[in-house]
């Protein structure tokens, strides 16, 4: 079985949600050959292939030179010569502006596919009526357990990030894609610092060290000085490098409490990543992510509402202690148990 993923690089995709899976399956069965790459997708060699996979199409096309007609006629030539189209359905359409010319391309894959792998019903039960001559089937996202080996105590994670080991922390980790984002960490911040509860989020703000002179600070300093002092919260800002994996460990272990900032969300790797580490996770009831954390009894909130947002942070602090909700779903979302189904779709796919 030889499988083409087409995305630039897997292994620096962003987040280690492709390269886990490839590489499990190769582990699970020697006779899978799966690829990837940008020339490799428009080269005459990829109609040696049984499967073209897609993931995030509109960031792939975002870096290409191809037009979307191209895309849309390269992929009719693939199934002209008996190829199956996979599709990862990751997003509705592209977050805020980023990759939004490029939203067409979703759209001609998505309805393309033979195959749309969903990370939720909420996506699966919304395809189904939008392409409903393509198969939509569950996969759920995996836990990454494959990468986050080494985890840390709570005290060894604070002492590591010079964090008090008196206070409670809330993480809001990944990009901050939106201002209306960091708003709603802002007024989180502003309610619980009176609780002693400060907010971790490494990627709120990137400052770039322009200048050594401390009394002339520039309007990104200044705005960094305020949410540090005022609004308690820490960050790196000095770069828009993700966090490394390395270093991951080392936040989730800090905190006591991850909250997914998203009010426009389909998926989140945030909603399952938290379990690795034993932590309760609030996040926005929308998408596949609002009923995956109330399966998992985590509390949800609605993203329009203030207070509900308050409301639910409230609810998972007071979890803390508690007996924890989900453990049983870190075996369900293993990455050697969602490998595993990944691969009898593929097989599924080319013996039916």
């Amino acid at each position: 079985m030889k499988i083409f993923i087409v995305h630039e690089d897997i292994y620096h995709a962003g987040n280690p949600y492709i390269y886990t899976l490839v590489k499990e399956i190769k582990k699970i069965s020697s006779k899978v050959e799966i690829n990837y790459g940008r020339e490799g997708f428009w080269n005459e060699t990829i109609f040696n292939y049984d499967i073209v996979h897609f993931q995030w199409p509109q960031a792939f096309m975002a870096g290409d030179s191809h037009q979307t007609s191209d895309l849309e006629n390269h992929i009719k030539r693939l199934k002209s010569h008996g190829i199956k189209i996979v599709s990862t359905c990751h997003d509705l359409k592209p977050h805020y502006n980023q990759c939004a010319d490029y939203g067409d391309c979703m759209n001609i894959v998505y309805k393309n596919s033979d195959v749309i792998f969903h990370l939720g019903d909420y996506s699966l039960l919304l395809f189904q009526k939008q392409y409903p001559d393509v198969q939509h089937w569950l996969l759920p996202h995996q836990i990454f357990d494959t990468v986050y080996t080494k985890i840390p105590s709570q005290k060894e994670a604070k002492i590591k990030l010079k964090l008090n080991p008196n206070k409670k922390y809330i993480l809001c980790f990944g990009a901050f894609r939106a201002e209306e984002e960091r708003e709603l960490v802002l007024n989180v911040a502003k309610y619980f610092k009176k609780k002693k509860v400060e907010i971790l989020a490494p990627s709120f703000l990137h400052v770039p060290h322009r200048r050594k002179i401390p009394f002339l600070p520039n309007h990104l300093e200044r705005k960094s000085l305020i949410y540090r002092l005022f609004y308690k919260i820490h960050m790196t800002g000095n770069s828009w490098t993700p966090v490394s994996d390395d270093m991951l460990p080392y936040y989730y272990m800090a905190a006591d409490l991850c909250l997914i900032q998203r009010k426009k969300i389909l998926n989140s790797g945030n909603a399952i990543l938290p379990l690795l580490f034993n932590k309760v996770v609030v996040g926005p009831n929308v998408g596949n992510v609002g009923p995956l954390l109330k399966e998992m009894g985590f509390p949800t909130f609605d993203p329009k509402d203030e207070s509900s947002i308050l409301s639910a942070v409230s609810k998972g602090l007071s979890m803390i202690n508690e007996d924890y909700p989900a453990s049983h779903f870190k075996d369900e979302f293993s990455t050697f148990k969602v490998a595993t189904k990944m691969l009898e779709y593929y097989v599924q796919i080319l013996t039916t």
